[in-house]
């Protein structure tokens, strides 16, 4: 597991990441756990932002590259399930990049989280 999750860190990294999750943006709120069990908490994984952005792109991938959801709104989130199939318990990756206005700095940050069933 490990050995795989270097593997997709690093070819993140080699699609140009210049921030991890842990120093993503002050502005920037990112969930660790997703348990999509209808109880009000952490159902759907997504990114929080402190002021909203103006472009954002956030993908989502299981641990062997696939991409699981994508969305270019910044309140949307993932709940989960691809093609209404529940993904199975285990570490899904995101990658996001995001700008706060139409001429400002591009951020692009990445991490992990753990997709939860109990």
């Amino acid at each position: 597991m490990r050995i795989l999750f270097a593997l997709i860190m690093t070819a993140f990294i080699g699609l140009g990441m210049s921030r991890g999750e842990e120093e993503c943006h002050p502005d920037v709120i990112v969930v660790k756990t997703l348990t999509p069990n209808n109880d009000g908490v952490n159902d759907c994984f997504y990114i929080e932002f402190k002021k909203a952005p103006s472009n954002i792109k956030l993908k989502i991938f299981d641990r062997w590259g696939a991409r699981m959801f994508e969305t270019v709104k910044h309140n949307e989130c993932w709940d989960g399930k691809l093609k209404d199939r529940k993904m199975p318990e285990g570490v899904y990756f995101w990658i996001i990049s995001f700008r706060f206005s139409e001429d400002s700095e591009e951020f692009t940050c990445n991490g992990s989280f753990r997709l939860s069933r109990k």
